[in-house]
């Protein structure tokens, strides 16, 4: 539909179970031209946009980063992230792209970590497919590792899901 391929209106929701053993990509799409990205997954460092520079887990006990990131081409990038996977262990993840509202949310384990606003939003582009454990790269370039895991359950939405929705999905199948 329109809202979930992008554009001014997007509204977008994406859950999975995931039992993550190193990360990257859990799901994501990737555009033929870079426009309309949106990728939720996991990472061990990641660029605040406010002083640009590049922040890394302080120790290896450190929990890696759970990272909402989209690119678009009327607004400009946005990467949101929070701390808090557990490597070996199932955990239920989600993000929700409120374009209109200009809010997007993560989720672990149906509860809100997250929220940031004044996001803009992704674009109208709808050539290419959403992907799950990886991103493929039309360009044949592949710079960034594949998952390495268990992803089960993945479900994209055309709305976004109320926290409740999300935290009932998340018990529905309780993995842990």
């Amino acid at each position: 539909t329109d809202r979930m391929s992008g554009g001014q209106s997007a509204t977008i929701t994406a859950t999975a179970w995931i039992r993550p053993i190193s990360g990257s990509q859990i799901v994501s799409k990737k555009s033929n031209n870079s426009e309309g990205d949106w990728t939720l997954h996991i990472t061990e460092e990641y660029m605040d946009q406010d002083d640009w520079n590049s922040y890394r887990r302080s120790n290896d006990d450190d929990p890696p980063y759970l990272r909402y990131w989209s690119e678009r081409d009327f607004s400009p990038d946005t990467e949101i992230v929070s701390g808090g996977i557990n490597w070996e262990e199932w955990q239920h993840v989600a993000f929700s792209l409120d374009q209109p509202n200009e809010t997007v949310r993560l989720y672990i384990d149906g509860e809100m970590i997250f929220e940031a606003t004044e996001v803009g939003g992704i674009s109208a582009n709808t050539d290419s497919a959403v992907e799950i454990g990886g991103m493929v790269y039309p360009d044949d370039r592949d710079d960034r590792p594949d998952y390495s895991g268990t992803i089960s359950d993945v479900r994209v939405y055309d709305r976004v899901l109320s926290e409740t929705e999300i935290n009932t999905i998340s018990h529905a199948d309780d993995r842990r």
